[in-house]
């Protein structure tokens, strides 16, 4: 597998690309709807994760006569948990230099917008809600309406297949059934349409970040060699993935950092997205 595309959104990384720590599995997605709770989601609602990973919307225009999603990745809270409890990490993996070089991923985040058209379809819609008769040859209008949005990607590489296209629309609520392109076209009323907002790039944190925080869990009488400061912020504990190094991890560095920048930009040639480096 590509080394850039399966770098993953809830892993702390040195600049050679080995996983250093990470937010433990199984603690729940760090997607969030929306940064501003008024704008997250319009004309859906009864939000629903199901087994399979699907996440599911419906449809409901009564309030409004606009559809908008926005999906963000919460990097700002791995990112928090990683500081509140890197010195013990650090320490367990003998890594006293170079901290500054640290790099998690900050994703892209979708957005998925409305346009409706103010012809007969969105009549027949607003009928159904007065209580008239359908307009003759439409579906059902007894029938829900189901947005789901594939599986949320967790790395590089399940981002840029997921972009394409995140969701479909069902009348099935399970979803193992997609509304086909005709059943879509005859309602009439609605378009939608999806865009990945930014780029991707990295968030680091200087050393005098990290001796400030690690003076500060003293202050305040916690051990800086465990993780009680994260865990009674409520963060999970990170699980540690390289085995006990030396500073040999830092020797190549500014090796790295010297070709990172084109190893970042070839690796998704073609791809539609925007790349970085350090």
């Amino acid at each position: 597998m590509n080394v850039i595309g399966g770098l993953q959104f809830n892993t702390v990384y040195l600049p050679s690309m080995k996983a250093v720590a990470r937010w433990p599995q199984g603690t729940g997605s760090s997607w969030k709807w929306g940064l501003d709770l008024a704008y997250q989601t319009q004309g859906l609602i009864d939000k629903a994760v199901l087994d399979g990973g699907l996440t599911r919307f419906k449809l409901d225009l009564t309030q409004g006569k606009h559809v908008y999603l926005e999906v963000i990745y919460k990097w700002w809270e791995v990112g928090n948990a990683w500081l509140s409890q890197s010195s013990w990490i650090l320490d367990a993996l003998n890594i006293t230099e170079g901290k500054e070089n640290l790099f998690i991923i900050k994703p892209p985040f979708l957005q998925i917008s409305s346009t409706l058209h103010e012809y007969d379809g969105l009549t027949a819609f607003f009928n159904l809600c007065d209580g008239k008769p359908p307009i003759e040859g439409s579906p059902s209008p007894s029938l829900p309406i189901y947005l789901f949005l594939y599986p949320l990607p967790e790395s590089i590489s399940e981002f840029a297949s997921w972009r394409h296209q995140p969701y479909f629309w069902s009348f099935d609520e399970t979803g193992q059934s997609k509304m086909s392109e005709v059943e879509y076209e005859r309602w009439e009323f609605l378009t939608i349409t999806h865009k990945i907002s930014g780029n991707f790039s990295t968030s680091k944190w200087p050393t005098y970040v990290y001796t400030a925080l690690q003076d500060w869990q003293k202050a305040c009488g916690y051990n800086p060699a465990t993780s009680d400061w994260a865990r009674s912020m409520e963060y999970p504990e990170f699980e540690i993935i390289g085995a006990r190094k030396n500073q040999s991890w830092f020797e190549k560095v500014t090796n790295y950092q010297g070709k990172s920048s084109s190893l970042w930009w070839e690796a998704f040639a073609g791809s539609g997205i925007s790349a970085f480096g350090f």
